[in-house]
């Protein structure tokens, strides 16, 4: 009764854990692999039960695994096992595991893109019994059916097969901790199977609190439309972008007339949407406008547009500068509930807009507690207010600030934000990199499908 009072304790624990990791962003619902293994355990000689090396028994494993973060993922598995003083048979006893149930953390260091080595540590509840031969052959079973559980800590490799299969091999050792007595059994574990990719195209790993698109929809609408085929309007140039259109000549109409160019005016300057608009080296090098007297005026107003929009960003950094020379931090770091709760109120400044104080907090922030988990997010959001401001330059170097982290739950997301920050400098080049460096390392990302369509276009 102690022993399975202790198995149902643990058990509570392996459900309070999937509890908070359901909390964390992650559906029991929603696993990222499922598979199946052919199992092998073997008696460890050293608990003194005189097996023999060769024993092992046969066994299946059902799982299911829900990935976390590009390196790390759990799982949860059922089967049946069977130990016996043969190797795959039995001449006096055996021991049957069933049910029997596995929780098993995966921490998997950056591998190849074909092979990715694992370190595991995990839990096993099971229920067991034991049949045995009498003097007489013939085969005797107990009745009751015992329950224990056991660490165990292994290692694999996982192989990819192809984009939706993998195929796994893993050893581990087990220590049965909850029997009864000062000889605790002991046991080899050998795995070898498949595992089958379940995640959808663009699912994340991380945080449910994480997931976000970085910029806004209408600023990536923005610049989809710099690749954006028109059709049916353009008498069949299908492969002209929308930019370019802008300085066609008219055909009809009076080519001189003042509603003619407050329309031409209008349709170039008109209302845009925060960090969608160029910089003026960019923009200088990128437009060419036509030999005419609205030509001229255009290009007249887009230089006086650019050095304003260049004024306005150097006085928001100074400004977040200023804020942030009052407030750097001392003493010892923040605690975990007060780092968060900064951190979301910073967030906040930049969903208002208040891109030099969000700067300054954020920096303050990820200065108190650079080994937080969010620190890097907090470099991450300055990015994304350096570009709403215009200042690519500065966005780029927080976003290469984030992928010097460890760990982060921004890789993706600075990544493709770099390539966005290049492309509207006009920096084709890096920004296709930046892209191809997205789909190499992240291809599961959620922007993974964004970056290849953008490569398809430059």
């Amino acid at each position: 009764m102690k022993r399975l009072m202790l198995t149902l304790v643990l058990a509570i624990l392996v459900s309070g854990f999937s509890g908070d990791a359901l909390s964390q962003g992650f559906r029991l619902s929603q696993p990222d692999e499922a598979g199946g293994f052919l199992t092998g355990m073997h008696p460890d000689a050293t608990t003194g039960s005189g097996i023999k090396s060769s024993a092992m028994g046969p066994g299946v494993d059902l799982f299911i695994r829900y990935k976390l973060s590009p390196n790390f993922m759990v799982s949860t598995g059922t089967g049946i096992y069977t130990v016996y003083d043969k190797s795959f048979a039995w001449e006096n006893w055996k021991i049957t595991m069933f049910p029997t149930f596995e929780t098993k953390f995966f921490i998997m260091p950056t591998g190849t893109r074909s092979v990715i080595p694992m370190a595991i540590a995990g839990l096993q509840v099971f229920g067991w019994k034991s049949s045995w031969k009498d003097a007489g052959g013939k085969i005797q079973t107990n009745d009751k059916t015992y329950y224990d559980a056991a660490f165990l800590v292994g290692a694999g490799l996982q192989f990819a097969v192809n984009e939706k299969v993998s195929f796994i091999v893993s050893g581990d050792y087990r220590y049965q901790f909850t029997t009864e007595g000062d000889e605790k059994p002991k046991y080899w574990g050998f795995k070898a199977g498949l595992a089958f990719n379940l995640r959808k195209p663009g699912r994340a790993y991380s945080r449910q609190d994480e997931i976000e698109y970085p910029m806004g929809e209408q600023e990536l609408a923005t610049l989809d439309d710099l690749f954006k085929e028109d059709t049916g309007k353009t008498g069949g140039r299908g492969d002209e972008d929308a930019l370019s259109l802008l300085f066609q000549p008219e055909q009809g109409g009076t080519e001189g007339s003042d509603e003619s160019t407050d329309q031409d005016l209008s349709s170039l300057f008109g209302a845009e949407e925060s960090g969608s608009d160029v910089s003026p080296t960019s923009a200088e090098e990128s437009a060419t406008y036509p030999d005419t007297e609205i030509g001229q005026l255009m290009a007249k107003v887009d230089r006086i547009k650019s050095e304003l929009d260049q004024k306005s960003r150097q006085v928001d950094e100074l400004q977040a500068k200023v804020d942030g020379m009052g407030s750097l931090p001392s003493g010892k770091p923040l605690a975990d509930d007060e780092f968060k709760s900064r951190y979301e109120s910073a967030r906040n400044l930049f969903m208002m807009k208040s891109y030099g104080e969000a700067i300054s907090a954020l920096g303050t922030l990820a200065a108190s507690n650079p080994t937080h988990m969010l620190a890097s997010n907090c470099h991450y959001w300055m990015g994304e207010c350096y570009n709403a401001m215009g200042n690519y330059r500065k966005a780029i170097d927080e976003f290469q600030t984030v992928m010097g982290y460890r760990r982060s739950y921004k890789f993706a997301d600075a990544l493709i934000m770099s390539g966005l920050c290049y492309l509207k400098m006009g920096e084709n080049a890096t920004a296709r990199s930046k892209f191809q460096e997205l789909i190499d390392r992240y291809p599961d990302s959620e922007y993974a499908p964004r970056a290849m369509r953008y490569l398809g276009k430059l």
